[in-house]
């Protein structure tokens, strides 16, 4: 995640740019899309590159999560943003889709093992779903580099806490 992190870090002055070509895969599977971004107030179109290397991305991810119980999203952006070539607001909400999905997988194994504390889970449901939504209002609303800007800040806390975490742990 540092390394990550170092790249990260460079990529916050730069603007999106668009993918002009796609690789055979990404092409076949009709990887492209496109929305309105109402803090540019414009239409933005995007092709989406390296299916398959982003896909092994996602595996090490999902196996982080499931393994640690964590959402891995920080990692996922980082895959979508730097292999599969996305534009920083559909790897946000591209990456809080894809958590969901995984935390489903893994709800399920957790659920029918008696690991999951029912009790905790249902004031933590509600107060996920309040943020996802306000969330989700406010970023179409913010510039890309006021979301990359936020998103070095979350990293460079998360890295911190773990090393913090790693260390108290000796």
């Amino acid at each position: 995640m540092l390394t990550s992190f170092a790249k990260f870090k460079e990529s916050i002055t730069k603007e999106f740019v668009p993918s002009e070509s796609q690789d055979g895969v990404s092409k076949w599977l009709q990887l492209k899309g496109s929305y309105f971004d109402e803090s540019a107030n414009k239409v933005v179109e995007y092709k989406v590159n390296n299916a398959v290397l982003g896909g092994m991305g996602m595996l090490v991810a999902g196996l982080a999560a499931g393994m640690l119980g964590i959402g891995a999203g920080a990692f996922k952006v980082m895959v979508h943003e730097y292999i599969l070539k996305m534009p920083p607001k559909v790897s946000s909400t591209t990456s809080s889709f894809v958590i969901g999905m995984t935390a489903l997988a893994g709800i399920s194994v957790y659920l029918f093992s008696g690991l999951m504390n029912l009790t905790l889970m249902a004031p933590m449901a509600i107060g996920t779903t309040i943020g996802a939504v306000v969330g989700g209002r406010v970023l179409n609303h913010i510039s890309n580099r006021t979301l990359r800007i936020l998103f070095f800040v979350i990293v460079a806390l998360l890295i911190a806490q773990m090393l913090y975490k790693g260390v108290m742990s000796l």
